[in-house]
């Protein structure tokens, strides 16, 4: 599993697969395509690099969940 997110990082070019910004070391999670809950597995054909914030938003199925997430988000580019 560390070994391919490491390889994941490296073949990412160390950039969120969504949105593209380069992550800092304690902005870097590992997302499973399929979870493991769903029958995915740790290989490297299920993984990606996304940055935490975008991974959070991504698991969140909550409409007032989602907005807090993304209010958050945008008052921290301010």
């Amino acid at each position: 599993y560390m070994d391919n997110r490491i390889s994941l990082y490296v073949a990412q070019y160390g950039k969120c697969a969504i949105t593209g910004k380069i992550l800092e070391l304690h902005e870097i999670h590992c997302h499973h395509k399929k979870p493991v809950s769903q029958g995915g597995n740790d290989r490297y054909e299920n993984l990606t690099i996304l940055h935490k914030d975008i991974h959070r938003l991504l698991h969140a199925t909550k409409e007032e969940t989602i907005k807090a997430y993304l209010v958050i988000k945008y008052a921290r580019k301010l």
